[in-house]
């Protein structure tokens, strides 16, 4: 009698192994990268500054790209939802900011 390991829970159908869900909680001092997506895995998730003001945002930074698309936050405002791709980024402009979320297989 031999052993097969049984490969059916483990491995995904490009025959790589499933990761699990990992909680993403991150904050940052101004102009940081607080959290870049790994390969093979995406982002949904909320962002919010640390300063109630309008020179305070978190900028996204595309897989590959430069900075783009400013999202000014407020402290007493609800966060902001995004969702980011293998690569992309998140980075703390001017005041600082937090990131939460989940960060999944793509």
């Amino acid at each position: 009698m031999s052993l097969v390991p049984d490969s059916s829970s483990s491995s995904s159908s490009t025959g790589t192994t499933a990761q699990p869900d990992k909680t993403i909680f991150l904050e940052a001092v101004a102009n940081t990268i607080i959290y870049t997506v790994p390969a093979g895995r995406k982002f949904v998730g909320y962002f919010n500054t640390h300063y109630a003001g309008n020179t305070s945002a978190m900028q996204i930074v595309p897989n590959g790209g430069s900075q783009v698309g400013y999202q000014f936050g407020h402290q007493y405002n609800p966060a902001y939802p995004i969702t980011l791709f293998a690569g992309d980024a998140v980075k703390a402009w001017s005041y600082g900011g937090t990131i939460i979320g989940v960060e999944s297989d793509a």
